[in-house]
Order: C-alpha cells, then sequence, then structure tokens
C-alpha cells in the first residue's frame, strides 16, 4: 500500500492508510501482513438550511462513508453500528462526474472571517516568502525571531533590493535558521515574522535607528518569540534531531515540614551547558521584552510565558535562569495596575532587577562596540514606565546618582580594551567593554560626599533617545585628592606625601600613612599603559567605613584659564578603601569642595 501511495499516486490507498493510521480504536500500529475488510457507503440526500426562520430544500448533498475493520472486529456486520470516517463528496467543473455529483458551493462573502482565514491559509505560499511592508497599519498577530548571527548575511535587505523583496525573497537568500523559523511559524497558523535581517534596512541608518527604537514593541507586541537558542550561526538552523539531554540532576529524598516525603534535585548550577543566545547583548533584551517564547534548546523545546514555563515532555530545565529577571511586561503592568488602585511596585525590587540585568548584559558579546546602549534600549524604555520621573543619560537613572557612578568593572581578565568608535562620556559603563557591576546599595543618599550639578548626554538620534549618544557631561561638587596609582599592584599612595627621589623613578613608598589602604579597578586596559601615574581621587560616598570614589586624569595639561572654567577629567577607573577615621583619613575629608567636570 505504501508503494502505491508514493509511487503510483494513488489516492485510494492515501485514504484507506489514513484510516487505519487514525483509527482512534487501535492502540499500536498494525503488524506487517495484517487484514483489513474495507466497505464504503454513498449516501445523497436534500440539505435543508434555515434562513430566516423558513425552512427551504438546499442542494443535492452527496456523503462517504469509509470502515476499515480488521479480522478481529469484522462480527459487526451492520454498517450503521461501525466507526467510520466521513466524507463529502464533490465534483469539479467540467468533469464528467458533475452531471451526478455535486460541485463545490463558491463562497461569495469575499468579506466575512472564514474568506480572510481561508486566503491566510492558501494563498499564501510558503515557498515564496516576500517582505510585506505595512503602510496601511494593518493590524494582525505575528511571530518574531531571536537568533545569532554569528556571520555576515550578505543578501539582508538594502535599499538597492527592498523593492524585489516586496515581490518575493529568493529561498537560496534565506539562511537555515530563518528557514527554520518561517516553517514554525507557517506550522503555528501565522502569516507574519519579523527578522531582523530581512525587516530592517541594512544600509540605512535612519532606518535602524528607527527600527531600534521599536525594538521594545516589536517583541512584546509578538503573539511569539522563536528563540534559535542551540544555533551558532544563522546558517546552523535549529530544526535537528536533538543530542542526548545532559546527565539527570542527582535525587535526594526530602522532608517537608507537614511530614510527607518529597523529592528535591540537585546540579551545579556553574555546570550548565551555554546556548550561543546566552553569549549575545541583543538576545537578551529579545527574551526579556517577549511575552510568550518557544526556545529551541539544545536537548529540548522549552515554552514560557509571564506565568510559567515548561520543557517538552516535563524534560529537565538545564537552561541558565533568567527567570530572577522576569519578563518586563509584569513590573510595568504593575505599575501601570498601581495608578487604577492595584498593589504597589516595591521600587528597591526594580532597582536590584536593573542591577541584575545590567550586570548579565555587559558580560555578553556585541559585534559592534557602539551598539552598547542600542542593544538595551528597549529594556531602558520599560523600566522608564517603572520609573516615570527619572531620566535615562547615558545608562544611567537620575534618581539614582551619584551613586550609580560606582560601576566598576569585574576586574581581572574582565578589563578589556577601551573600544573603538564609543562615543559615551567616560562617567558611563557603556564607554567600556566587558562585564560591569555595581552595589545596589551604593544608591541610597546615606554618605554622600559630593553633590550633581549637571548630569547630560547628547543623543546620536532623537528618536532614539535610550540608544548610542555623542558624548555628556558631569559637573560635581566634590572633594579631589591627588594621588600616585602604582598599576602594577593597583595601590593608592598620598601624592602630597609621596616625595619620589628621582623623577625618572618610581616613588619610593615608605611610611604607612602613604598608602590608602585600599585599591583601584581600571576601567580599561590602556589605563594600565604606565608603571606609575598622578591621578586625582573624587570622593563619592562613605558608608560602613568604605570610602569609594572615582579615578580622574585630566583631559589637558595645559588646562584653560578663563573665568569660571572648570579642571575636566575623564574618568580611568573605580578606588574604595578602609576609611580610618584619624590622621590623613580625616585631614582628606576637611579638604574643601571644588567644582569639577567629567567628559
Amino acid at each position: 500500500m505504501q508503494h502505491s501511495i508514493k509511487s503510483m499516486q494513488c489516492g485510494w490507498c492515501s485514504l484507506v492508510s489514513k484510516a487505519i493510521t487514525e483509527d482512534p480504536v487501535r492502540k499500536a500500529p498494525p503488524q506487517d501482513g495484517s487484514r483489513f475488510h474495507i466497505r464504503v457507503q454513498f449516501r445523497q440526500h436534500l440539505e435543508v438550511e434555515d434562513d430566516s426562520g423558513m425552512k427551504r430544500p438546499a442542494d443535492r448533498k452527496t456523503s462517504l462513508y469509509l470502515n476499515v475493520e480488521s479480522k478481529q472486529r469484522q462480527k459487526r456486520l451492520q454498517f450503521e453500528d461501525l466507526p467510520v470516517q466521513t466524507y463529502s463528496v464533490h465534483s469539479a467543473k467540467g468533469d464528467p462526474v458533475a452531471k451526478f455529483l455535486p460541485q463545490v458551493k463558491l463562497l461569495l462573502d469575499v468579506n466575512s472571517t472564514v474568506a480572510h482565514d481561508l486566503i491566510k491559509k492558501h494563498c499564501e505560499d510558503p515557498e515564496h516568502p516576500r517582505l510585506f511592508v505595512n503602510r496601511q497599519c494593518t493590524e494582525d498577530k505575528y511571530v518574531a525571531l531571536s537568533y545569532v548571527w554569528g556571520c555576515e548575511q550578505p543578501h539582508c535587505t538594502t535599499g538597492q533590493n527592498l523593492e524585489s523583496y516586496i515581490k518575493g525573497i529568493p529561498l537560496e537568500y534565506i539562511p537555515k535558521t530563518i528557514m527554520d523559523a518561517i516553517a514554525v511559524a507557517r506550522d503555528l497558523g501565522f502569516r507574519y515574522l519579523w527578522v531582523d535581517t530581512f525587516c530592517i534596512i541594512q544600509d540605512s541608518k535612519d532606518d535602524k535607528a528607527r527600527e531600534i527604537r521599536q525594538i521594545r514593541r516589536i517583541f512584546s507586541d509578538a503573539y511569539l518569540t522563536i528563540i534559535a537558542a542551540c544555533a551558532g550561526t544563522v546558517n546552523d538552523g535549529f530544526l535537528h534531531e536533538r543530542r542526548p539531554p545532559v546527565p539527570t540532576p542527582i535525587v535526594l529524598p526530602f522532608c517537608c515540614p507537614d511530614g510527607t516525603i518529597g523529592t528535591m534535585q540537585l546540579r551545579n548550577p556553574f555546570n550548565l551547558p551555554d546556548h550561543p543566545v546566552d553569549e549575545r547583548a541583543w538576545c537578551l533584551e529579545e527574551h526579556l521584552l517577549s511575552p510568550r517564547k518557544v526556545i529551541y534548546t539544545a536537548h529540548t523545546l522549552r515554552y514560557a510565558c509571564e506565568k510559567s514555563s515548561e520543557n517538552l515532555g516535563s524534560d529537565s530545565n538545564f537552561l541558565q535562569d533568567t527567570s530572577d529577571m522576569l519578563s518586563l511586561s509584569r513590573p510595568a503592568s504593575s505599575v501601570r495596575a498601581t495608578s487604577n488602585g492595584g498593589p504597589e511596585v516595591d521600587l528597591t525590587d526594580t532597582i536590584f532587577l536593573w542591577k541584575m540585568i545590567l550586570s548579565n548584559y555587559t558580560r555578553r558579546i556585541l559585534t559592534k562596540s557602539r551598539d552598547r546602549l542600542n542593544a538595551l534600549a528597549g529594556v531602558a524604555e520599560e523600566f522608564q514606565i517603572l520609573w516615570p520621573d527619572s531620566r535615562y543619560i547615558a545608562g544611567l537613572w537620575a534618581h539614582q546618582l551619584p551613586g550609580c557612578l560606582l560601576w566598576h568593572n569585574v576586574g581581572g581578565s574582565q578589563c578589556c580594551s577601551r573600544p573603538n568608535r564609543n562615543s559615551a562620556p567616560s562617567w558611563s559603563w557603556a564607554s567600556t567593554d566587558g562585564e560591569v557591576d555595581m552595589n545596589i546599595y551604593d544608591f541610597s543618599t546615606n554618605g554622600i560626599l559630593c553633590t550633581i550639578i549637571q548630569c547630560d548626554a547628547v543623543v546620536a538620534h532623537q528618536e532614539n533617545p535610550y540608544g548610542d549618544v555623542k558624548g555628556g557631561t558631569l559637573v560635581l561638587d566634590a572633594i579631589l585628592i591627588s594621588a600616585m596609582w602604582d598599576t602594577g599592584s593597583n595601590r593608592l599612595f598620598d601624592a602630597a606625601l609621596c616625595m619620589p627621589t628621582n623623577s625618572s623613578q618610581s616613588p619610593e613608598w615608605s611610611p604607612f600613612e602613604k598608602h590608602f589602604g585600599g585599591g583601584v579597578i581600571p576601567d580599561t586596559l590602556e589605563t594600565v599603559s604606565r608603571e606609575t601615574c598622578r591621578v586625582q581621587l573624587v570622593m563619592i560616598k562613605l558608608a560602613y567605613d568604605i570610602l569609594q570614589g572615582l579615578v580622574l586624569v585630566p583631559t589637558d595639561p595645559n588646562p584653560s584659564m578663563e573665568q569660571n572654567a572648570f579642571p575636566t577629567f575623564r574618568r580611568v577607573g573605580f578606588f574604595d578603601y578602609g576609611f580610618r577615621a584619624k590622621g590623613p583619613d580625616i585631614a582628606r575629608l576637611s579638604c574643601a569642595r571644588q567644582r569639577i567636570k567629567i567628559i
């Protein structure tokens, strides 16, 4: 039978095969050589329709009833008692059978819901995808794709091929991951798929800026986001055989407080398999903003929404846990609910959430370092709903100043070179590469030693106030201390107490008081290019006997002598040291404040 279906395209064999395989009574596939009894019956009758309460005869209707019985069930002889599959029978126009069988009725209501559904299902050709430009603001459900580029895409949309792509995109131009996403979207019944490489004009700075501005809306409004977590490049695809799952966790008994015995699972949280999307900066924003996600991991398929997540077949969860970062639509919707009399939002929780997202985001990779702010713009815009009275300034929030200036990289091997073509101000974490950290307790006003006079940044594109910037200015009233920085040990010494014996040699650090007792975390590798250097320390905060601040160097060795001109500096690091309430430490805090500018 299978041979007849494949080689001869036999319609009767296909019909019978379907009846056998889809029989709800049969619990297992039939064995080779099994025999079946096939019974077919045609019935013809007049269909009656209800039209405004009036009964009238309708067209002739012919039905085919098919029963396929195994030898063990052939004792039931009455056809009416047998399980059957029912088909309506029609003829095609011009066929000789049309004299005896009714033709398919045309659906004349072309504006009905049924008509539109049929058009979407049958008139869109998945083998000929094309760009849809929504000029008339058509509203419909769509799917978004989150994936890793991993390599260049030579056939992305440009100003030159835009018009041709509206007519159709050649299949050979579409990478495997995107083709898989098209297949998933079609199988789920969706007509539209948003993919950055085709839906953003890649050689247009203006279109990129507009679309980046819309990233939050694109992913939060998507009915579903497909996350190709296991695909290392856009050419890999994700609809392939899954590798065997990672080893199951250790299961141990657990005695519950009510006396019942359950089980607990133990797994090493630092030994989870990495997925390519976990390493890319853009993918974090897309994950956080999406209310519903299907995640194609290396070992299973996972569905996640705002309330729960579930692996296919209840498989073990070996994904990196982002539940503590929540889907951002939840805190934002909570704020909206608060304005309508709902529960209030804990602002401490939202600050902690921002810190966690920032830490996770900055450890990820960006192909273009100038996108350091762009790839987080949608998340920042969502937090603006949480903090409506604050301002977002080059990655920092105004209501968290000056404490949020105390960010620093995680040190050691995580210290990176200063990125090229990055115009963020030095006081912003966006001016560096690599993972940064900040303590949420730094955001409190306790122990603050400086005053913010001005903090502004110039956005690169006015339509995207949460994206890339073209510089910025920070003006402080603060205590400024001159120091010597031993870049080899990252120790600080009071410059006023350190007199080098020879200007060409390193200072002779002698008395204990000369050492501040703490150290420096440089912002970038370029900062530590010299063995020792003179720097300025600006005191930001003293809390829990720890004094924290920024390490600065002058931007101009010959500062302007104009009236009202502030000395201008550039940030090169973060420092902290244990404060001793005696001697030099007390004297340093007694110094007069001065107004400085950091760019």
